[in-house]
C-alpha cells in the first residue's frame, strides 16, 4: 500500500536492478500518486524511503522522470491538484 495516497499497489512501476520478482532495496513508484517506496523483507513489503535513500533517489534522473510522469497522470485522471513535495521531486 502506498504510504502517501493509501492506494493498494495493484499497478506500480518497479525500478529494479533485478528481473522479475522485486527484491529488497528495489524502488517502486506508485502509479496512483508518484510516491517513491522501497521494498524490504525480501521484496514482500514496501516502506517510505529514509532521508538518505530519498536523497539518493531524487538525484537519479530516471527515477525523477518516472515519478513525475506517474504523478502527472494521477493528477490528470483524478482532477486533483498536485500533492505537496512533487515539485521538489
Amino acid at each position: 500500500m502506498c504510504w502517501r495516497c493509501q492506494e493498494l499497489f495493484q499497478t506500480e512501476t518497479i525500478m529494479s536492478a533485478s528481473r522479475g520478482t522485486p527484491v529488497e532495496g528495489d524502488v517502486v513508484i506508485c502509479v496512483g500518486c508518484g510516491a517513491l517506496s522501497v521494498y524490504e523483507r525480501g521484496g514482500v513489503k514496501v516502506r517510505r524511503p529514509n532521508p538518505l535513500e530519498e536523497a539518493d533517489l531524487i538525484s537519479d534522473p530516471d527515477v525523477v522522470s518516472a515519478a513525475r510522469a506517474a504523478h502527472a497522470e494521477w493528477a490528470r485522471r483524478t482532477g486533483q491538484r498536485p500533492l505537496p513535495g512533487m515539485g521538489a521531486l
